[in-house]
């Protein structure tokens, strides 16, 4: 396997975590939580899921010194803080290379929902031609959230579905109403939900 490190960012209050290769290529991110304990244990879990990585990143080191290292994780944080601009620092670096062309284009899809916005799992589905669980599937893969907001796709009536496993299914709720999504009892309501046009 290749040589990897993990990364710890503070940035404006927020803690996030990056996994990144010798080469400087981003293969996994967290969410920016404020709770650090809590951005640890959703990172293990997105790595655990994404690649197979099990128990806890022994050589997570704080990095507060390689400008790349930083940039990365203020991107992350730009995105997730409403920029709707993918920043520059990130194009070419997301290890996306071994994505084959369904899970690339699943993936692609997410981007084209907008902030305060949901679409569903069978309206990506059927751009694709593939069943709503496949799509599922792919996005519960997801390594880089908010960058790839999965967090955008509910089910056809409006629950809100799963999210990196059922203990942090709170997660995609929270993410949605910061982004202005109203959830009611577990449900988006039908103003939110949008179909998605083939690209």
């Amino acid at each position: 396997m290749r040589k990897i490190t993990a990364y710890r960012i503070k940035a404006r209050g927020y803690v996030i975590y990056i996994l990144l290769d010798f080469k400087g290529n981003l293969l996994a991110n967290s969410i920016p939580l404020t709770n650090e304990h809590l951005a640890r244990e959703v990172f293990e879990k997105i790595l655990k899921i994404a690649y197979g990585i099990s128990g806890s990143m022994s050589h997570i080191i704080e990095e507060d010194k390689r400008k790349e290292v930083i940039d990365i994780a203020h991107a992350i944080l730009d995105i997730f803080m409403g920029n709707v601009q993918v920043r520059k620092v990130l194009n070419g670096i997301l290890d996306t290379k071994s994505w084959d062309d369904i899970r690339m284009r699943v993936m692609n899809l997410t981007r084209k929902i907008p902030r305060g916005r949901v679409t569903t799992y069978k309206s990506i589905a059927k751009i694709l031609g593939i069943h709503p669980r496949a799509v599922g599937n792919i996005l519960k893969r997801n390594p880089y959230p908010v960058i790839y907001p999965c967090h955008r796709v509910v089910k056809s009536n409006g629950e809100l579905g799963g999210y990196i496993g059922s203990k942090y299914a709170w997660l995609k709720r929270w993410l949605l109403e910061i982004e202005g999504v109203v959830v009611k009892n577990g449900k988006v309501e039908r103003k939110y939900l949008m179909d998605i046009k083939k690209p």
